[in-house]
This record gives structure tokens, sequence and C-alpha cells, in this order.
């Protein structure tokens, strides 16, 4: 079920493969000035995507021209780069020519082969990968799929290519920093990526198995978050009521960023005075003094029966 590229200079086992797996759309590679009017009618055929190769940028017009007037559209582009500099070059001129000078014989995704351009060197191979995951490449093939390997290019590409419009985010719901249990603390903080990976990393720093409440403000931060109105009492105690915390804990007691004190009583009210709200600290930089002595004082609370107010 995997995508498929079939590849071979001999023209006459390439689209003898391609006939064996037709059905599964496999992308036939490479159609070249020198196989292109044998390649033609066979394409027709059996209409599968086409890798175009070319020694430039400047011969794949030629290629696609012939290819488009022959009613053949399903094109992807190789420009043949050998180096990395090459590439940078290539992949450029191609992406500037059709976006900004709408040149149509150019306007195809493009494919780029590290495992052609070195041999035997996995790790320079996943370098010129990760220039092209850059460099607008629509389709990289490579190798070998070593985990070790693709981790790296994965995390790159998830952290390009993102939705300008909307500040990444992680999901509303109540996380486990350590292996906490129903004496942990709760903390609470809003879904800004950033603002939740340096909140679980102080966290996580102090060894404290704690529950992480994220309170989804649409990617802002605590204090933008609250300003907006994204953040109130009333969306916490939504929050609190129904992603399962009470469940997890037998005391009833919330730590509140810093930032926000000033909706701790809207919170408790909104809560019907269930919970009892904790202000805690303005900066995640100081949860590791805070986090220790918070938990201390919770222990001693469920140990005299006053964590869940009456």
């Amino acid at each position: 079920d995997l995508p498929l590229v079939i590849i071979s200079e001999d023209a006459e086992a390439l689209f003898a493969a391609r006939d064996i797996c037709a059905d599964g759309q496999p992308l036939i590679y490479p159609i070249t000035q020198q196989n292109i009017d044998t390649a033609i009618p066979k394409i027709k055929e059996k209409p599968t995507p086409v890798g175009v190769r070319a020694e430039s940028v400047e011969g794949l017009v030629s290629l696609t021209t012939k290819l488009k007037a022959s009613g053949i559209d399903d094109l992807v582009l190789d420009p043949g780069s050998k180096t990395m500099l090459e590439a940078i070059r290539d992949q450029t001129l191609i992406r500037r020519a059709t976006l900004k000078q709408t040149f149509r014989p150019l306007g195809y995704p493009t494919m780029a082969f590290p495992c052609f351009m070195v041999r035997d060197n996995p790790l320079k191979e996943m370098l010129i990968a990760s220039l092209y995951v850059n460099k607008y490449a629509g389709i990289i093939v490579l190798s070998n799929l070593d985990p070790n390997h693709m981790l790296p290019l994965l995390v790159q590409r998830l952290n390009i290519y993102t939705d300008p419009r909307f500040p990444m985010a992680v999901e509303e719901k109540y996380y486990e920093i350590g292996e906490p249990n129903e004496e942990s603390p709760v903390l609470m903080t809003s879904n800004w990526a950033l603002t939740y990976f340096v909140v679980s990393s102080a966290i996580e720093s102090t060894k404290i198995p704690t529950f992480l409440l994220v309170q989804d403000a649409e990617g802002l931060g605590i204090l933008t978050g609250w300003a907006a109105g994204k953040i109130s009492g009333s969306t916490i105690a939504k929050l609190v009521k129904n992603c399962g915390i009470e469940e997890r804990v037998k005391h009833r007691q919330l730590v509140l960023p810093g930032r926000i004190a000033r909706i701790s009583g809207a919170t408790m009210e909104a809560l019907d005075w269930k919970w009892e709200v904790t202000v805690g600290v303005r900066e995640a930089t100081a949860i590791g003094a805070f986090l220790p002595k918070y938990a201390k004082e919770l222990k001693g609370k469920i140990a005299a029966g006053k964590a869940v107010p009456e």
C-alpha cells in the first residue's frame, strides 16, 4: 500500500514493470529526452504519474511542453541536480519561475534523489534530504528508512510546513508528567505550544509527578489568552469538569498561573466552590522552587482531611 516509484534507465523494463502494477498508480521514472517519443504512447495506454528528468531546468521545459501537448499532465520534475549547490539553484529557479512568472511548463511538483547524489554515507544523505525539505522538493527518494534518520527529517518538515495563520498549539486535556497519583498536584496552563513545553519541562525537572491541565486558548499564551477572552473562570471550570481530572485525584486543589491571579475567585465560583484555587508563580522558571513546597503542603492537607473545600 506504500507509494511506489519505478526506476529504470531501460524504457522497456520500465514499462514492463509499470504494466504489472499499473492499478497501483506507480510513478515511472525517468522520462528523458532520449526516450520521450517512445514513452508517450505507452504512457497514454495506461496513464500513471511520470517523473521527468533533464540535465538542467531549461531541459525540462521542452519535455513538459511535449508531454502536455500529448495530454499527459500528471508530472513530477527532476532537474538532474548533482550537487547541493545545484539543488538549491534548480529548485529555487523552478519555484520562482512558477510562482512569480507564472511559467506553466515548470508548474509541477519536483522530486529529488539524495540516494543518487551520495553513496554509502547515510548521514550525508539525510543532510541533503534536509536541504530538499527546506527547498521545495515534493518527493524525496532515500536509500533507507532508518527511524534514526527519518525522525529528524519528519520533525523538520512539521516545524516548517505549518499554517502561519494559526499559532502552534497542543490538545486541550490533562497531561500526566511523571507518574502522578490521586494525591498529585494539579496545575493549569494554556495550550500555546511554547508555554506548554516550557511549563511541562519545568515541572518534569522537579521530579514531582503532576497533572497539568491545558486550556484551549487558540494557541495564545496565558496573559494574552485571558486578555482575548479565551481564558476565564468559566472556561477553566468547564475544562476541570469535562477533562476527567476529578476522577483522577481525591483532592480539589488547583494551581493557576500567577499572571491570571485576578480570576482565581471567578474560577472557584464557576466550580461551585468545590475546588480551592491557589495562585502559583508568574514565570515557569520559578516552578522549581514553588512546586516541591506546594506538593508537601498538599500532602499535609490531604492527610488532615482539608484538601476538599466544605
